[in-house]
């Protein structure tokens, strides 16, 4: 788990897990309502996807939920690709590292 600290308090946190030989998964990403909308959580999805590279994963996997449609916007704004929906209404979304490698965190 990252968090990402401002003013001495936690205010956002990505995990970040195996989920196969190839794949991570984003497990956890929530900033805290009042810094939302502020290119944080855009930060650390990039951050994952550049630590999932940097240790040779070739895609990164994540879900939503069915309803949140704005943080489904921001995914796809950043590479992530539907993949298939479960029976517990959410997405399941895909970023092809190798083929998506835009963004760097630097």
């Amino acid at each position: 788990m990252y968090v990402f600290e401002y003013a001495g308090e936690y205010i956002a946190g990505v995990c970040i897990s195996t989920y196969d030989q190839d794949t991570c998964c984003i497990s956890y990403l929530a900033v805290e309502e009042n810094y939302q909308n502020k290119g944080i959580g855009t930060a650390l999805i990039k951050f994952a996807c550049d630590y999932a590279k940097n240790l040779n994963f070739k895609k990164v996997l994540l879900e939503v939920d069915y309803g949140n449609m704005r943080a489904k916007k921001l995914y796809q704004e950043l590479g992530f690709l539907d993949d298939e929906i479960n029976p517990q209404s959410r997405i399941r979304m895909i970023k092809h590292l190798t083929l998506f490698c835009e963004g760097s965190v630097k």
